[in-house]
């Protein structure tokens, strides 16, 4: 199997990810984690407000990234996703469901294949709502990264 082509932000984001060595998983990992992530439509791998890192965006909402907990991402999948799938979620050792009602979950991100697929509903789930637009740069994604 070829692996998918990643755009060249992601690109660089993976070998600073291999270079510093991050200590959310091995850097395998997040490399094919991001690679495979990189080419969901809609999807863009850019710099995280809410976490130092690689994080996905739609458009100008941020949608998943490293959490702060080694080897697991943080993905928001939407309340309402979330509710319909409380059950299936709730019974996956793969996630943790945060206490009340979130937009967001957590993902083992050990299995990539079901990481990605994870990843790909968030997609779906924030198309329709997300600002239109591209991920913040300078000033308005520092005041957003101070912000959280």
């Amino acid at each position: 199997m070829v692996e998918p082509r990643p755009n060249d932000e992601s690109t660089e984001l993976i070998r600073d990810a291999q270079r510093t060595g991050f200590r959310h998983g091995p850097p395998p990992t997040v490399s094919r984690l991001l690679r495979r992530i990189g080419n969901i439509p809609g999807a863009v791998i850019s710099e995280g407000a809410f976490h130092p890192g690689p994080a996905v965006w739609i458009s100008r909402r941020e949608i998943a990234y490293l959490s702060h907990r080694d080897g697991w991402w943080d993905v928001r999948l939407t309340r309402q996703v979330i509710r319909s799938r409380r059950t299936e979620l709730k019974s996956n050792p793969l996630i943790m469901l945060r206490t009340g009602t979130s937009d967001w979950l957590e993902v083992d991100v050990d299995d990539i294949e079901f990481a990605v697929s994870l990843v790909s509903d968030a997609v779906s789930a924030n198309l329709a709502t997300a600002q239109p637009g591209q991920p913040p740069v300078g000033p308005e994604f520092e005041r957003r990264r101070r912000s959280h």
